[in-house]
């Protein structure tokens, strides 16, 4: 099981969208190296890596929320939250399981779960609400 990047999944604000691909190449690896006990390690301290990645893309995101003054983005912040309260779960799972069958399913499930519901839905209707309000911006 993978995940790979693609246009589908563009929203059209370069940062956000090169951060986007960034965690689909790390969530991608993650869940390759999630499939045997032997890779624990590898997986701890990609798990910290994941963790900088959501955090320093929450803030970039929420960010842009109030600089641009989102109707919807104490919303989107919610869902951030979520995120970061399911994240901890699965790593919770992990210190008591290692790198057990149900982490590995979690893993897929939150990653799966994540891209489609919040990247190409919430990220997307916050893309379009800035091109509605600074369709001249080079950063789209």
């Amino acid at each position: 099981m993978g995940i790979d990047w693609s246009e589908n999944f563009k929203c059209g604000i370069r940062e956000i969208d090169d951060q986007h691909k960034e965690f689909f190449i790390e969530v991608d690896r993650f869940l390759k190296t999630c499939k045997t006990e032997e890779n624990a390690e590898q997986v701890k301290k990609m798990m910290k890596e994941l963790q900088n990645h959501i955090d320093t893309h929450f803030r970039a995101e929420e960010v842009l929320f109030k600089k641009y003054k989102y109707p919807y983005g104490e919303f989107h912040i919610k869902e951030h939250r979520k995120f970061k309260k399911d994240f901890n779960f699965l790593r919770r799972v992990f210190r008591q399981e290692g790198v057990s069958l149900r982490f590995s399913m979690l893993v897929g499930y939150f990653s799966s779960s994540w891209i489609f519901d919040h990247i190409k839905k919430a990220d997307k209707n916050f893309s379009e609400f800035l091109k509605k309000r600074n369709p001249f911006n080079s950063r789209f």
